[in-house]
């Protein structure tokens, strides 16, 4: 966040604010996110995510990883 002049993020509920977020609150933002595949024997036919919130891409965005490779390793 510091190297990104980022003062604050909106983790807690209702959108306050914190200066220090915690690695349990982090992961919480993630916790309700899933994706959904359509498998028929050992072939995936479909792959369907959630949209992630503004919120998430930026915490992906200050963590350097991309959005891709986080559904990566949702499995």
């Amino acid at each position: 966040m510091k190297t990104s002049d980022i003062e604050a993020l909106s983790i807690y509920p209702e959108h306050r604010l914190t200066c220090h977020p915690t690695t349990a609150k982090i992961f919480e933002r993630f916790q309700d996110i899933s994706n959904y595949k359509i498998v028929e024997g050992d072939r995936v036919i479909k792959v369907y995510r959630d949209e992630m919130t503004d919120l998430q891409k930026e915490i992906l965005g200050l963590l350097s990883m991309a959005e891709e490779d986080y559904w990566e390793n949702v499995d």
